[in-house]
């Protein structure tokens, strides 16, 4: 019984004493479309694709909350009273008025929240074309002596002049854009805008209504 035990640790032992393996190596081997993903130039081109149809998805949503503003402030007391059906301006086309306030909020908070929802990603990817700017371009503590002499461009020249190339896009030019056009008065107006027609009409047209 001795020899047995003694068997069993020495197989243990000799089992410990082994060379452990090494771990697998991570593999690294992406594919060739993963060098675009810290590539300013196709950052730059997710931003201008998205920036592109924010255009018509803005207007065509204020058109759409402007749209349900003029046909509730067209509704008197006495309609209410009455309950005579909506006449929809420009179609001339008359909706009984409970179905008109069943379904026109429930158009007002789709709308908004698909708005809101397409800003947002756009905001993402501004967000991240303007941090891969910071990460390429950081700041220097202070200017060398050959940059004075041969006047080569500091990092924060290189992120202005392509943060003006974004395209003129309110909400772009908030995240991404540049100095001047993101603070003062001139980023005061932007982001009244923003918060105009995102915030405070959609806000009041719901109370209308």
């Amino acid at each position: 019984m001795r020899k047995k035990f003694r068997t069993i640790r020495m197989a243990r032992a000799a089992h410990r004493a082994e060379p452990k393996s090494a771990p697998l190596p991570a593999v690294t081997d992406f594919p060739p479309i993963a060098t675009k993903a810290d590539d300013l130039e196709a950052i730059k081109k997710a931003v201008e694709d998205a920036a592109a149809i924010s255009g018509g998805l803005w207007l065509s949503y204020l058109f759409v909350l402007s749209y349900i503003a003029v046909a509730t402030g067209a509704i008197t007391h006495v309609d209410l009273f009455l309950r005579r059906p909506v006449r929809m301006p420009f179609l001339n086309v008359e909706l009984p008025l409970l179905s008109f306030f069943a379904f026109a909020p429930l158009i007002v908070i789709i709308t908004h929240a698909y708005t809101l929802v397409h800003f947002a990603i756009l905001g993402k990817k501004a967000s991240r074309f303007n941090e891969e700017l910071r990460r390429q371009f950081p700041d220097t503590e202070t200017e060398t002596l050959q940059n004075r002499a041969s006047r080569e461009p500091e990092p924060k020249e290189v992120r202005d002049k392509l943060r003006r190339l974004l395209p003129n896009n309110i909400f772009v030019q908030i995240v991404a854009g540049p100095p001047e056009l993101r603070r003062g008065v001139f980023g005061l107006i932007l982001k009244t805008i923003a918060w105009m027609t995102l915030a405070f009409f959609p806000t009041s047209l719901l109370l209308l209504l």
